[in-house]
């Protein structure tokens, strides 16, 4: 749990008339990492630490080919937010996995599971996503995907229903020299 408060953010975003909920996680390039869909449209995109302390947000860019976003913010010194370190090595079958984030917009909370395997996603084709036992629900869109180490193996961004499983996108797609074009993102109009 230390891990994941001193490196995830609760997201909340006020945009285009709904409020969504999400998780984000600091990067080693200083920004902070949550999909898309949690940015979109934005009008108010407010993020804070598990203990509640606030972060100033001064832009946000998202992937027109993957659920992937990238936010540069600040935060207060006493916030102490750490990069996580980023794995380079795919994930493989009955590996340990942790899901970090805020579901439901609550506590920060943890979710262990194992990985299940590798798939493509009609909404992301022709990329490849890796399915979790994890349990995840609305709010931890966006939050990192661990292994056993604590580093990063990719982004969570969905939930299977009829398989019970939890969708992420590899860390690849997100960062890195293979990481997906990103451009601002535009508010509601």
């Amino acid at each position: 749990m230390k891990l994941a408060r001193r490196s995830v953010v609760r997201v909340r975003n006020t945009g285009c008339g709904e409020l969504s909920v999400g998780s984000a996680w600091l990067a080693d390039d200083g920004r902070m990492v949550s999909n898309q869909h949690v940015v979109e449209g934005v009008r108010g995109l407010e993020m804070s630490t598990w203990d509640g302390r606030d972060l100033a947000v001064s832009s946000i860019e998202a992937a027109t080919s993957a659920d992937v976003s990238r936010v540069v913010a600040t935060w207060p010194q006493s916030a102490d937010l750490k990069p996580m370190a980023i794995r380079t090595t795919r994930v493989e079958p009955g590996e340990r996995i942790a899901i970090l984030g805020y579901p439901e917009g609550g506590e920060l909370a943890v979710s262990t599971g194992v990985a299940l395997e590798y798939a493509t996603d009609p909404n992301l084709a022709p990329r490849e996503i890796l399915k979790l036992t994890n349990v995840v629900k609305p709010g931890n869109s966006g939050g990192p995907a661990v292994d056993q180490l604590g580093q990063v193996v990719g982004v969570v961004y969905a939930e299977e229903i009829k398989m019970d499983a939890s969708l992420v996108i590899p860390i690849t797609d997100a960062v890195g020299p293979t990481a997906v074009p990103m451009q601002p993102v535009l508010a509601c109009s």
